[in-house]
């Protein structure tokens, strides 16, 4: 039984993984559809709009 627990354990901890991704920061923009996002967010970067893109990517839009 307990080599069955330890061959789980890295399928286990791959799901914890893609949970915490998928999770959305707190501080990102969310929207109603994905046509509101886009078009939200060609509308920031047509303007250069750096706040408006900071909270539509969320915190790591420096890194892009």
């Amino acid at each position: 039984m307990a080599l069955v627990c330890v061959s789980l354990a890295p399928v286990l901890s791959a799901e914890k993984d893609k949970d915490a991704a998928l999770a959305l920061p707190s501080n990102q923009k969310q929207f109603v559809s994905a046509k509101e996002g886009a078009d939200t967010l060609v509308q920031a970067a047509a303007t250069f709009d750096q706040n408006a893109l900071n909270k539509i990517l969320g915190p790591a839009a420096g890194l892009l």
